[in-house]
């Protein structure tokens, strides 16, 4: 009998014990994910130096966000151990399906670079890009639809 009596208490003890770890996890705020990616969305270029980005040229730069109303999103460019650089700040529209944002990069120096997103101060997410050349913008041809020809960099 006696052992019976301790087997209902430490059942009971441990279901306790599930029932207030469940309750717990169910009522934890939700973790913000802010950035969830990074990408380079122009083609690197054309050229001498393939896969290969170009100074002078412009990159177009989008983040994925998880939440318009954590902030707004702050992109850098960062060559090799320098200094990051704030290459662009925009506001998320919250009405967006995408939950994208976007902003403009065009390198000045070689090197090898990290391309960084956050908001508001959240953990930043990155991608790289190696700049191999100088470039020359190729003109964005509305008539034409390849890729060649719409706004990419001949680098040299």
């Amino acid at each position: 009998m006696a052992s019976k009596i301790a087997r209902l208490r430490i059942a009971g003890a441990s279901g306790a014990l599930i029932g207030a770890g469940a309750l717990a996890v169910a009522l934890a705020a939700p973790a913000s994910a802010a950035v969830t990616g990074v990408s380079i969305d122009t083609p690197s270029g054309y050229g001498s130096t393939a896969n290969n980005y170009g100074t002078g040229c412009s990159y177009t730069v989008s983040a994925t966000y998880a939440n318009a109303n954590d902030g707004k999103v702050t992109f850098t460019a960062q060559n090799g151990t320098g200094t990051p650089v704030t290459i662009g700040t925009v506001t998320p529209d919250p009405t967006s399906t995408t939950k994208k944002v976007s902003t403009t990069w065009k390198p000045t120096a070689k090197g090898s670079y990290t391309i960084s997103a956050s908001q508001a101060g959240s953990a930043a997410q990155s991608t790289t890009a190696k700049v191999g050349g100088n470039g020359i913008q190729l003109p964005n041809l509305p008539f034409l639809t390849t890729a060649v020809t719409n706004g990419t960099c001949l680098v040299l």
